[in-house]
């Protein structure tokens, strides 16, 4: 009875300690799970406030961003309202100087200062007018009394020196309030080409049997000039061979009557540019759709500019000319087999001129039956001759010219041509 009593007494305490055990556990989890959930609600509190953080930085970012870009566009619209200033300047007192006037300095000034987003320029120093000379082989600028100058060099400043910097309204809240802006610009009249008419700007080969003959049988370059060499072909050159930088070279059997010495200044030839206007309309019956112009038998041109992709003249051709006609030619100008050219009146090259653009190539394909009495102006294109041309009175500019074969048996070289581009004023820096 003891025994049973001591067995249940022990079953209770063992119930009992089990229930305890379940509501400790029961406890603990809930307390846990409390714990768990206030650390969560802290956490997502902490998310918010740094997303809110981000947020706002990232907002001021962008504003900053923003406002500097306003000062940043503020300081180039004012660079370049700067410099088409300058520019405006120098060209004006470029003018002055080119007309003698000693007002060439007042002409800056007064142009610079009509140019709106400028500022006033009164301060000494704001505005700087030079006169100089400008090279158009090395392009610097070299300071010199006016009545030696070629050039005006005009410079602009805006700076804290001169006391108008380009005020900023959103940096200065990071320490920068203005900026210093300048500009300069020189103005130069291109010079007047040179006044030789056979010439190879980089280089002239003539392999070709025959002679070079006429009122100044010039040959020039500023590269290398081959006379029959060295194939040991008869050139006979009645003239000079002179080149600037380059060798005259003459083969065995060549020889060159007049001087080989160099030239005492480099050859310049400005490029072609295309005319503002042409006359294009009056000859579209020879014009196809590309815009090349293909001479046919019979052809008639009345006096005009021309501006044509290619210019051909094809076999068995005569051309006629009405008056003085000049040709602008953005890519080939080929001469095919006996071309005869009539109606050029008086038979002189400023009646017939042909200028070929930047990347354009010449070509004499054939035999010419008659004279060839054309002022050719191709100073960015290598013309070759390939044929034979019994007599060439005229001009004939080309980067690289090529004589081969029997050709050019008597160029004559005409004195009393213009420029082939007139001399202009413009920015040259």
């Amino acid at each position: 009875m003891h025994r049973a009593n001591i067995r249940r007494t022990a079953c209770v305490r063992s119930a009992q300690m089990q229930v305890h055990a379940i509501a400790w556990v029961e406890q603990s989890s809930g307390l846990a799970a409390r714990q768990a959930g206030l650390r969560s609600a802290r956490l997502a509190e902490h998310r918010r406030g740094a997303t809110l953080f981000l947020c706002i930085a990232l907002i001021f970012a962008l504003l900053a961003v923003a406002s500097l870009a306003v000062d940043f566009g503020s300081v180039v619209l004012a660079r370049q309202q700067l410099q088409a200033a300058a520019d405006a300047a120098a060209l004006a007192a470029l003018e002055e100087l080119e007309s003698g006037s000693l007002a060439f300095h007042s002409a800056a000034t007064d142009t610079a200062r009509a140019n709106p987003g400028v500022g006033a320029l009164n301060a000494g120093g704001a505005i700087r007018v030079e006169t100089g000379t400008w090279s158009f082989t090395s392009r610097s600028f070299a300071p010199c009394p006016h009545d030696a100058a070629n050039a005006v060099r005009v410079t602009l400043q805006r700076t804290r020196s001169t006391g108008d910097p380009i005020q900023l309204q959103f940096a200065r809240f990071i320490g920068v309030d203005a900026v210093d802006v300048a500009a300069a610009a020189v103005a130069a009249k291109t010079p007047r080409a040179s006044q030789f008419n056979l010439v190879g700007i980089d280089s002239a080969r003539f392999a070709a049997i025959g002679a070079l003959a006429g009122i100044k049988g010039r040959i020039v370059s500023n590269g290398e000039i081959r006379i029959g060499w060295p194939l040991g072909l008869l050139v006979a050159v009645n003239g000079d061979a002179r080149s600037w930088l380059g060798a005259v070279r003459v083969g065995a059997l060549s020889s060159v009557s007049g001087s080989t010495a160099r030239l005492d200044r480099e050859l310049f030839y400005p490029p072609v540019t295309l005319p503002s206007s042409n006359n294009n309309d009056r000859i579209s019956a020879y014009l196809d759709s590309d815009g090349d112009c293909n001479v046919v038998l019979g052809a008639r041109f009345p006096a005009g500019t021309y501006v044509v992709r290619d210019l051909n003249l094809l076999a068995g051709i005569a051309m006629n000319l009405d008056g003085p006609v000049t040709f602008y030619v953005r890519r080939n100008f080929n001469l095919a087999a006996h071309v005869n050219l009539l109606g050029n009146p008086n038979f002189h090259p400023r009646n017939f001129k042909v200028r070929v653009l930047d990347g354009g190539r010449v070509f004499f394909l054939a035999d010419l039956l008659t004279p060839l009495n054309m002022d050719l102006y191709a100073p960015d294109s290598d013309v070759n001759v390939l044929v034979s041309v019994n007599r060439y009175y005229g001009r004939l500019i080309a980067r690289n010219l090529n004589v081969r074969l029997p050709a050019l048996s008597c160029f004559e070289e005409c004195t009393d041509l213009d420029d082939p581009l007139p001399r202009k004023a413009q920015i040259v820096n």
